[in-house]
């Protein structure tokens, strides 16, 4: 069933003057169904977007955690939401409630996250293949039993340096 609601971003914004900020976590709610957040749980791409001198990782993992607590005991409601954000507005920042169609809030906090905060270059990591293992081939080669186990070293080697070679010119 669809329920009208709204979303809001949480940004990190290590210099208040400057106002850059990092989205690193996502708030969604709906009266009557409640609110859900999602927080980053590491903080690798605030530090490559920043660097890691502009902030302490522990630090900002506490306040993430804090401010999720936090969030847990207001009422579900766009004008509460931002009313919190108003007087808890630090280095942490509550973008202002957008309005949006909430169908399960599980699914929209875990989508809006994938989309607007998880960090792309460790969702990519996550979804490449894993590369595969090697050691059983390799503890084969040093036991003798690898069909490889008979060319020696120095064989592969003095084979290489025989190879022509050839340059451009």
């Amino acid at each position: 069933m669809n329920h009208p609601g709204f979303y809001s971003l949480v940004r990190f914004c290590p210099d208040i003057e400057r106002g850059e900020a990092v989205n690193v976590g996502v708030i969604v709610g709906a009266p009557g169904l409640g609110m859900r957040v999602k927080m980053a749980d590491r903080n690798e791409y605030v530090k490559r977007r920043f660097g890691a001198e502009a902030f302490d990782n522990t630090r900002l993992t506490l306040v993430k955690d804090g401010f999720a607590e936090r969030l847990k005991e207001i009422e579900p409601t766009a004008e509460a939401l931002a009313a919190f954000g108003a007087a808890e507005s630090g280095k942490l920042q509550i973008s202002p409630p957008r309005p949006m169609v909430v169908k399960g809030l599980d699914g929209e906090v875990l989508a809006l996250f994938s989309r607007l905060v998880e960090d792309p270059e460790i969702a990519r990591r996550e979804r490449r293949t894993p590369k595969p293992d090697l050691s059983p081939i390799v503890d084969s080669s040093s036991a003798g039993t690898s069909p490889f186990s008979g060319v020696r070293r120095s064989a592969y080697r003095s084979w290489m340096s025989r190879l022509p070679l050839t340059s451009r010119s």
